[in-house]
């Protein structure tokens, strides 16, 4: 059943929604939902303040909004800035700044009107530290490289099924942190918090099928893990996925799914995505070949510290006029993070 959201009449709304916060993913219940915020329900809690997106590849993405008021393990979020999806719109009149690539700031003064199904599931994500003292002492000591105190603070959580937490020692297992390396302890882990919904582990779940890394080397199973991150809009899963259809790998070969996936991974700023697409654009495998094009994500990817981009480049740059390199350096000056 559809229905409309207006901004200032909430729907008497109630569904489920899973969340990032730092390394770690909650569940909640969200409802009262408009187009300018919604009331949250979470298993990890989130301070007045800090800034909460809300991307759901379905029908609405909420690119920023921030927390109002917290009661516990309730909280009241306010949208600051919305995306109508292409099938959400039935009416909007936008006003969009530079770089927002349709980007919809809500405003008191704004009509907006969003339609989509009752039937959903909305994830987002909160770019902030968890207020729940567990988490934050667990994700601390991570950043910290103090690897035993993390593992302390987050292994009962785990053995309690908390996917993140179980994220988290997957990736500890995986890479041997705080703990021998042990593949098999790390893909059980990464299992358990993928089987809950944690794209992050289904992306690293993914490689560990993509390379055989203790578990035989399966394509189509990379491939299918790598697109349940995707479609949720994580740009290292939309990378992996892209050179997936990019060799024909578990997947029909479709350069032109490739290029758009590694569009939307180096729209938000990841670093090897626009080296891949920088050099999709130079060679021209499946698109027109572009140098200006090239050599402007190949510059972005450098200024990250991308070493191999900044050679390509700077190869690149020898074949390219002054004035292609000049409207190039431009694009990348004026360029900015899609949503930000």
């Amino acid at each position: 059943m559809p229905f409309t959201l207006r901004p200032f009449r909430r729907f008497p709304l109630h569904c489920i929604v899973t969340y990032n916060v730092g390394l770690f993913q909650g569940k909640g219940t969200i409802w009262n939902l408009s187009c300018t915020g919604w009331r949250l329900s979470g298993d990890l809690p989130m301070r007045p303040g800090e800034t909460v997106t809300l991307p759901n590849e379905q029908r609405i993405k909420v690119s920023e909004a921030v927390v109002r008021w917290s009661r516990g393990q309730e909280f009241a979020v306010g949208n600051v800035v919305i995306e109508p999806h292409t099938r959400s719109v039935t009416s909007l009149r936008q006003t969009t700044g530079a770089g927002t690539s349709g980007d919809c700031p809500v405003s008191d003064n704004q009509p907006m009107f969003l339609r989509f199904n009752i039937a959903f599931v909305l994830s987002f994500v909160c770019l902030a530290t968890p207020a729940w003292p567990d988490y934050e002492a667990g994700e601390g000591a991570y950043q910290r490289g103090d690897y035993a105190t993390a593992l302390r603070e987050l292994r009962p959580l785990a053995e309690q099924g908390n996917h993140s937490a179980q994220f988290f020692l997957g990736v500890c297992y995986a890479n041997g942190y705080g703990v021998p390396k042990n593949l098999e302890l790390a893909l059980q882990w990464y299992r358990l918090s993928s089987d809950q919904g944690n794209w992050l582990a289904q992306n690293d779940l993914g490689v560990m099928y993509q390379n055989g890394d203790g578990v035989l080397q399966d394509y189509e199973e990379a491939a299918r893990l790598y697109k349940l991150g995707a479609d949720k809009g994580y740009m290292v899963a939309q990378s992996n996925l892209a050179a997936m259809y990019y060799k024909g790998r578990g997947v029909r070969q479709d350069v032109r799914e490739a290029f758009r996936l590694e569009t939307l991974a180096a729209e938000q700023n990841f670093a090897l995505a626009q080296r891949m697409l920088g050099i999709m654009y130079m060679v021209g495998t499946g698109i027109p070949q572009d140098y200006v094009q090239a050599h402007k994500w190949l510059n972005l990817s450098t200024a990250q510290g991308d070493t191999d981009a900044g050679t390509l480049r700077d190869e690149l740059a020898k074949k390219m006029t002054l004035d292609q390199i000049a409207e190039a350096q431009k694009l990348a000056r004026e360029w900015t993070p899609k949503g930000k």
